[in-house]
């Protein structure tokens, strides 16, 4: 609550300044980082969100708001304030000066203007509200309310006022004598009604940076404004502090050119109003600076004079991050020619708040692998001519910019054409064929660029040096001339034309007239033929073509694939080419059958080959078979095919060997030379046979073989094939030899060795050991023909890799059969033949039915202390089950009294050792338990004893 103050009109302004920050405040973020909780202020929350709205502004009441008791005395007043959400909060101080101060400052008013407005408040219109701009949701809001609550003030300001006065000075109210006239009132001066209260608030400060400036919004506070004297009170009022609410105000400093422009005010904008001192303006452009103040929006309680609008803080300016560029506008075309283009590059019309720097363009041109940019340019320019261009090409172009921030998308791309132009120059004419009275020339078509060619224009001199005319005018790249003269020398020249004009004329052609070639000579004769030469000769043509022959070529062709040998193909080949009419043919094939044919050559060039003749060389071996291979194959046979060879030598093949060896570096090559097929280190002869295809049988299985093919004519036999290796499937492993045994026999436990097995093809994974138990006399000799009983029940006790086994858990003194066999990855091999081995004679086992009951005794015993005569137990046994290969010769017994309650541990003391099978045991204690056990012995030592 402010308390009144005598009316001294002695103030010379109505608001005070705020005092500066403390000391040591943080400086204002200068880039972006995460919104961080905003600073404390006075007693406000700074998470808010304006909910004002024009009804508010203009004193309408809010829906869903309560309307707060009205202060005393009551005035005049048209809007009522209630603030919600109001929270806790710390200092806002430790900010900082956090913006720049305003390129312009806008002046405070003077306090005597001030207090002349707020006397004349009643008769001017009230301050026209601003709409606050949205901005973003936050969940912590305090919500200014502002409601008219004129429609509740039945009475007249002046009727108030009047009410007010007589209630201060308390006038008593007497009211005449009925009967008695009153007398006339005197004359009395009315004094002026006293003024109504006048508030003073703090001045507003320039809004601050709550955190770093960012592309598009920037988040800030300023200094809580509050209500600091009350004016123009009577004496001892008191009067509630007005709530004070705050409009926001921006203004774009930065223009689009980039440059600072001066403040205007006709140019501030209203982006927040509301009654918390913080708020987050957004919609900005990146790298703008911007203009801010506050201005206070004082809420009168009612009671207070009104007063007039109070004048903004000083302005501060604060910056928006700046940021890349946004993409460009497509390429503009500022000049066009036959081989040139001239770009115009556009800047964005969002820079990001900086200058461009330079441009880079990239061109992708016709006949270009898609998406295959080459780049164009890149510098400062904004223009760029591209030459070296060949008429109507098509080029297709995009560009980014550059700023200091960094790049722009690409600009859409956009593709430009050259102008057309006349065609290229016919740089390839050439002569097609000439006789003594016409030449023909030909040539290619040029580049037509950008029109399509509409014909040629061929001219031909006289063939005297003469000048041109004329000889041909149409579409067709080719043309004879006719009528010639023999032996002249005539030109030709020729230009193409289009829609644009005619292109240049051609270099000249020359081209002579001469004689004909000679016709084809006749079939050449076969004089002799060896297995790989022929002797030809050959006669003139009928007609030399009107000039000498000069030259005879020879010509061979093979007539079989079996020839294509010795560099030849399929095709005519040159053998001779001389002056002489006989030759001889080497490097034939022999069994093979050519083609001979023979061409003359005068001055006019080669006339057209003879008819030709079959030459057939002699026969020979034929050649080696071919594809070797094994087709299927078993643990005891291999099955192979081949190909027949590609030439059989001139003669049909008889029939095929095949041969069959053990690889060198087997184990079994070192046998020596055999005519099996099962081994040695010669080759063999498995098979022979008319077809291309073998099996051959009796060979052992997973083992190597090597096998080779010859083919066979009536003129030998043909080189052998490849040796090509197989191998027969593989076998389970044979079988072991017999389990020996292992130094000397033990009562439980054998120590069992082996040897490996053959393998048949698959290494050995492992073995199994059985035992069974063997029922003749032990006393028999392990080898004896006896010792393997056919009946046997076995038991597989070991299964492992090693060769070599301990066989444990035994009975002592007792025979057993052993057998073992081998496995692999194919099966189980067979198994070895059977061993028998006796265990050594062991202690024997404990005796049986052991017995123990009380006995009585004559003699007397020591007497406890109640002087009682001793007490005795009759034990029996019977002889043990098994004696593990010796006699017994003696049993042992040993009693022990069972310890007291409270112990574990039996003393054992020796009360007979004998042959028989009972004793009595005397000397014992009355009334106590006793533990007897039993051991018997032999002369393998004591067994175990039986309780």
């Amino acid at each position: 609550m402010a308390t009144a103050k005598k009316s001294s009109h002695q103030f010379d302004k109505l608001f005070a300044d705020v005092p500066p920050s403390a000391p040591g405040a943080q400086r204002p973020y200068s880039a972006l980082v995460d919104p961080a909780p905003p600073p404390s202020v006075g007693s406000q929350d700074f998470s808010h969100t304006a909910q004002t709205s024009q009804a508010a502004e203009d004193g309408a009441a809010v829906p869903g708001t309560q309307t707060p008791a009205r202060a005393e005395p009551v005035a005049s007043c048209n809007e009522e304030v209630t603030v919600k959400g109001q929270t806790q909060a710390g200092d806002a101080q430790s900010q900082g000066d956090a913006m720049l101060p305003a390129a312009e400052a806008i002046k405070s008013t003077a306090s005597d203007a001030l207090i002349a407005d707020q006397e004349d408040a009643s008769q001017r219109s009230p301050e026209p509200s601003t709409p606050p701009m949205p901005l973003l949701p936050d969940p912590r809001q305090t919500v200014l309310e502002l409601r008219d609550t004129s429609h509740q003030q039945a009475e007249k300001p002046s009727q108030q006022c009047e009410q007010r006065m007589s209630e201060d000075l308390d006038l008593p109210q007497t009211s005449p004598p009925p009967s008695a006239p009153l007398p006339p009132p005197a004359p009395r001066t009315p004094s002026p009604p006293p003024p109504l209260p006048l508030a003073v608030f703090s001045r507003a400060q320039p809004p601050q940076l709550r955190e770093h400036p960012r592309q598009s919004s920037l988040v800030l506070w300023w200094e809580d404004a509050r209500q600091i004297d009350v004016l123009d009170a009577q004496e001892g009022e008191t009067w509630p502090p007005c709530p004070v609410g705050y409009m926001l105000q921006l203004q774009q400093v930065t223009s689009k050119r980039g440059v600072d422009e001066p403040l205007a005010e006709d140019r501030w904008s209203a982006v927040y109003s509301g009654s918390s001192p913080h708020a987050q303006v957004t919609g900005l452009l990146p790298g703008r600076r911007y203009a801010l103040r506050v201005v206070l929006r004082p809420q009168l309680l009612p009671g207070y004079r009104d007063m007039p609008p109070l004048p903004p803080s000083p302005a501060a300016v604060a910056e928006t991050q700046p940021a890349s560029p946004e993409a460009p506008p497509p390429a503009r075309l500022v000049g066009r020619a036959r081989n040139f283009l001239k770009f115009k590059w556009l800047d964005p019309d969002e820079t990001g708040g900086r200058r461009i720097l330079r441009y880079q363009a990239v061109i992708l041109q016709s006949g270009g692998r898609a998406e295959h940019w080459d780049p164009m340019c890149d510098g400062p320019d904004n223009s760029y001519k591209l030459s070296s261009l060949r008429p109507a090409v098509k080029v297709v172009v995009k560009y980014q910019v550059f700023n200091e921030v960094g790049e722009s998308p690409w600009s859409p791309a956009v593709s430009f054409t050259t102008a057309s132009a006349v065609p290229d120059i016919v740089s390839d004419m050439s002569v097609a064929g000439s006789t003594s009275n016409s030449i023909a020339v030909q040539w290619q078509e040029p580049a037509a660029n950008g029109e399509p060619i509409e014909g040629y224009r061929l001219e031909i001199d006289d063939g005297l040096g003469g000048a041109f005319e004329l000889a041909y005018q149409g579409i067709d790249r080719m043309y004879e001339a006719m009528g010639l003269e023999s032996g002249r020398t005539y030109r030709f020249r020729v230009c193409a034309s289009n829609q644009v004009g005619t292109g240049l004329v051609s270099l000249p052609l020359s081209c002579q007239t001469a004689a004909m070639p000679p016709s084809s000579p006749p079939q050449p004769g076969v004089n002799s033929v060896t297995q790989t030469t022929a002797m030809l000769s050959w006669g003139p043509p009928p007609f030399d073509g009107g000039a000498p022959i000069t030259r005879w070529k020879v010509e061979l062709q093979p007539k079989s694939k079996a020839a294509l040998v010795n560099g030849l193909s399929s095709n005519w080949t040159t053998m001779y080419e001389g002056r002489g009419t006989a030759c001889t043919l080497n490097a034939l094939r022999p069994g093979c059958v050519y083609r001979v044919r023979v061409a003359a050559c005068n001055s006019a060039g080669w006339g057209a080959a003879g008819f030709p003749a079959n030459v057939a060389a002699a026969p020979t071996a034929p050649d080696t078979p071919q594809h070797l291979q094994v087709v299927r194959r078993t643990r005891e046979a291999l099955s192979v095919t081949w190909q027949p060879p590609t030439f059989d030598g001139g003669a049909p093949l008889a029939h095929y060997r095949l041969e069959l060896r053990r690889p060198p570096t087997s184990p079994e090559a070192d046998v020596g030379p055999s005519n099996s097929s099962g081994g040695g280190v010669g080759w063999a002869t498995a098979a022979t046979c008319q077809e291309a295809a073998a099996e051959v049988g009796g060979l052992q299985p997973g083992t190597d073989y090597q096998a080779r093919v010859y083919a066979i004519n009536a003129l030998g036999s043909s080189p052998p094939t490849d040796p090509l290796t197989a191998s027969t499937n593989a076998a389970p492993p044979g079988a072991p030899s017999a389990p020996t045994l292992e130094g000397s026999p033990a009562g439980t436990s054998l120590n069992l060795r082996w040897s490996a097995p053959q393998e048949r093809g698959v290494a050995v994974a492992g073995y199994t050991l059985q035992t069974a138990p063997h029922a003749a006399d032990p006393a028999q000799p392990s080898d004896s023909p006896t010792a393997t009983a056919a009946a046997v029940q076995w038991q597989t006790i070991h299964e492992g890799k090693d060769s070599a086994a301990k066989v444990r858990q035994l009975v002592p003194a007792m025979q057993y059969v052993f057998r073992v066999r081998a496995t692999s990855s194919v099966g189980a091999g067979d198994w070895s033949p059977p061993a028998t081995f006796c265990t050594s004679a062991a202690a024997p086992s404990a005796p049986t039915h052991v017995a123990a009951f009380a006995a009585a005794v004559d003699t007397p015993d020591l007497t406890e202390e109640g002087g009682s005569n001793a007490a005795a137990l009759q034990v029996s046994w019977q002889p043990p089950q098994s004696n593990h290969g010796a006699p017994v010769g003696s049993y042992t017994v040993e009693v022990a009294q069972q310890p007291s309650r409270g112990r574990s541990d039996l003393t054992w003391q020796l009360a007979y050792s004998g042959p028989s099978l009972s004793c009595t045991v005397a000397g014992l204690k009355h009334g106590r338990l006793h533990s007897v056990r039993v051991r018997a012995s032999n002369v393998c030592g004591a067994g175990g004893g039986r309780a």
